[in-house]
Parts: structure tokens; C-alpha cells; sequence
């Protein structure tokens, strides 16, 4: 029986974004897929610990939970390579790491690592200097080029650790992130006929309608408020294009990253302010309801390691103008319309004509629901958990 080890430091946030909803998706998909092997999990519980990790019930599950200093552990993992992660996971065979992460690196099972992406070396002007300080510290580049095999998100972020980090071609698999099936359940039952699963989705739009009191028509922006997000792009290119549609509004939902003063000083200095909202965080839950509500979906992101929030929407039914950078264009496909994120009128353009024009609007939707399908998180763990197991019988 095969011991395999997780890190799932990445699941102790206040709340899920990214690197979270991946490592929660992947560990329950492994769970239904694979009742032979022992999955151990592990985490250090730090004193400033924002949520409890979630409980996976499973019989061929064990946690191992310790509660050092964080920062203590951290740096005497950095530069005494002590304690050893591997002892303190109950001795897997092999080792996942869904994101960078302080490691020991005179580790003595082989490890796969999962890289999103490396804006933090492309655009480090994104980033404070404590998390580019953090970066340095955990030192990703020794940390992909040990891996026995590194999982790259998409082809983009490949081609970023062969250019940027060296990283040997040949142990590098791309293997495509994932739709939540609830997020893609909620938003196909809003689509059916008028059944009772149907009524009980509306029933939770009404709900997220009435909580954060939408519009009838609004464009929609989904993510972290930060500036590799291009939300400044976002709100002067609404400003522009809002005299021509009067009756729109544009919100702005996600938690607050860093950086972000600038984004609201251009807000509040627009005429047209008042048709701009900023709804915070959202739940999980409740982004269907934001997703299929919204008459268009804008991400015109600078830097995307996958890029998923236009893909939820896509599966949600609503039309996506995404940027034409990074990976967004290999994950979107034709099912969107891309932009160039630095050019603000080309951004206007694309919202004129997608709120204008209902026929190129209901081709988008057609596309964007078949490209969604592509992708799921049975796929993504199906993947994974074969490269994992292959590095066990192969060790």
C-alpha cells in the first residue's frame, strides 16, 4: 500500500482562492479515486491560524498537525534543513507539494510539485517586498529543479520554469486545471425548465441578488483586487463605455490584495462612480449566482498562471472578454473574446460590442459552455494522482 503525503499548508487561509480550491478539489477527487493507498496530511499550526483546515472523512486518511512557531519552522527548515517534513508526515513514500512552500531540501522521498505559475519572476513589481523576501527564502527555483516531477497548470507556466528556472523539459507534465461540479450543477439548474431543482436554484440567486442588492444588468469582475488583476483597465474602460449603456453597472468582486489604493483613487475621482461597485469577498456558493446574473464577464488579467474565473463563467453561461497574455489564451480558446490588456480603448471596444450585439453574444455563450466541459477537476486529480503513483512503483 502506497503512502502518499500532501501539504496542505495552502488550506489553513482565511478562505479558498486559487492554490486552495485546487489542493481541497484534487485531495477529495484522490479520496473517491483511490481507497488502496494511505494519504497522509500534513500541516504546522501556526498561532495566527485563520481557519481550521477542512476535515476529509476518509478511512485511509491521516492528519498530522503540529504546532511550531511558523516562523521558527520555516526559517530553521530554510537553513538547518530540520525538522524533517517527511518524518513529520509519517515517512510517505512519496511527497506532493501542490504549491511552493518551505521545504527541507535534504529530503529523502522523492516529491512532485505543482507550479501555477511564476509572476513573482516575471512581474515581481506586483508583489510587496515581503512576499518577493518570501519567494527568495523558499528558493523555488532549487525546489522545482529537485522535484522528481513538476506539474505545470498549463503550457504557459512550462514554458516559464524552462525559460526562467531551467527546469528539465522532460519532467515537466502540464496537466489543466479544473470547474467545480457545484459551480457548474448550480449554474446548468438555473438553465432547466421549470422543475423543482430549477426553482431552488433561482431561489439561491434571489438570494445572492437581494444580499448584495444587483442590478437587472451589470458587467462582472471576479478576482483578487490588486493590480496584476488590470482592475484599473477594468474600471476606465466600464467609465468609457457606460454612457452608451446607461442602464449597466459594473461590480467588482474578490477580497482585497495588496497595492490596491490606486485602484480605488481612480474610482472615486470618475463622474460615473456611482455605477461602480466593489462587493468584497464572495462565497464560494454564491458565485454561481454572480456568474449567471452578469450580462458579460471582463478579465483582462496581465499575468495568469491558468486563469479560472473566466472558464466559471464560461460554464455559467455568460459571455468572457479575457486578455490575450499569459496563459489565458490556450485555456479561453476561441469561447472568449481577447483583448490586449494594456490597450484601454481596444478593452472599450469589446465591451461595446459584446453588450450591442446579441447574436456575437449568444455565439460566445455557445462556445464557452462546450469549452468549459473540457475541464474538470475528475480530469486534473485523474492526472495527477497517475504521475504520483508512477513515482512510487518507478522508486
Amino acid at each position: 500500500m502506497a503512502r502518499i503525503g500532501i501539504d496542505i499548508r495552502s488550506l489553513l487561509e482565511g478562505y479558498r482562492t486559487g492554490i486552495g480550491e485546487y489542493t481541497y478539489n484534487l485531495i477529495n477527487e484522490f479520496l473517491k479515486k483511490d481507497t488502496e493507498s494511505e494519504y497522509h496530511l500534513f500541516y504546522n499550526q501556526r498561532h495566527s491560524i485563520k481557519k481550521d483546515p477542512p476535515k476529509f472523512e476518509s478511512p485511509n486518511v491521516k492528519v498530522f498537525d503540529y504546532k511550531y512557531p511558523n516562523r521558527w519552522f520555516n526559517l530553521s527548515l530554510r537553513y538547518f534543513g530540520w525538522p524533517r517534513l517527511e518524518k513529520l508526515d509519517g515517512e510517505p513514500d512519496v511527497m506532493w507539494y501542490p504549491n511552493f512552500g518551505f521545504i527541507n531540501f535534504n529530503i529523502k522521498v522523492p516529491y512532485v510539485l505543482t507550479v501555477h505559475d511564476l509572476s513573482f519572476e516575471r512581474y515581481p513589481e506586483f508583489f510587496t517586498r515581503p512576499h518577493r523576501l518570501w519567494h527568495k527564502l523558499i528558493n523555488c527555483r532549487r525546489m522545482a529543479r529537485g522535484a522528481t516531477k513538476v506539474i505545470a497548470v498549463s503550457e504557459n507556466t512550462k514554458r516559464d520554469l524552462i525559460e526562467l528556472y531551467g527546469v528539465d523539459e522532460g519532467k515537466i507534465e502540464v496537466v489543466y486545471e479544473g470547474i467545480d461540479a457545484k459551480l457548474r450543477k448550480e449554474c446548468e439548474t438555473t438553465r432547466l425548465a421549470k422543475t423543482s431543482l430549477a426553482r431552488r436554484g433561482w431561489a439561491k440567486m434571489r438570494k445572492v441578488q437581494e444580499k448584495y442588492n444587483l442590478p437587472e444588468k451589470f458587467v462582472l469582475f471576479l478576482g483578487t483586487i490588486e493590480p496584476r488583476k488590470n482592475i484599473e483597465a477594468v474600471i476606465r474602460a466600464f467609465d468609457k463605455a457606460s454612457y452608451e449603456f446607461p442602464s449597466y453597472e459594473l461590480l467588482l468582486a474578490g477580497g482585497k490584495g495588496w497595492n490596491n489604493k490606486g485602484i480605488y483613487e481612480i474610482h472615486n475621482k470618475l463622474k460615473n462612480k456611482d455605477k461602480i461597485r466593489f462587493l468584497g469577498y464572495v462565497e464560494h456558493e454564491e458565485k454561481p449566482a454572480l456568474y449567471k446574473l452578469a450580462s458579460l464577464f471582463v478579465f483582462p488579467s496581465i499575468y495568469e498562471g491558468f486563469g479560472l474565473p473566466p472558464l466559471e463563467a464560461m460554464a455559467c453561461g455568460t459571455p468572457v472578454i479575457t486578455s490575450n497574455a499569459s496563459s489565458l489564451p490556450e485555456v479561453v480558446g476561441d469561447a472568449g473574446l481577447m483583448v490586449n490588456p494594456y490597450n484601454i480603448n481596444e478593452l472599450v471596444e469589446a465591451m461595446k460590442v459584446m453588450l450591442s450585439d446579441a447574436e456575437l453574444r449568444q455565439r460566445f455563450i455557445e462556445k464557452g459552455l462546450a469549452r468549459a466541459q473540457k475541464f474538470t477537476w475528475e480530469r486534473c486529480a485523474e492526472k495527477t494522482l497517475e504521475l504520483i503513483q508512477q513515482i512510487k512503483a518507478d522508486f
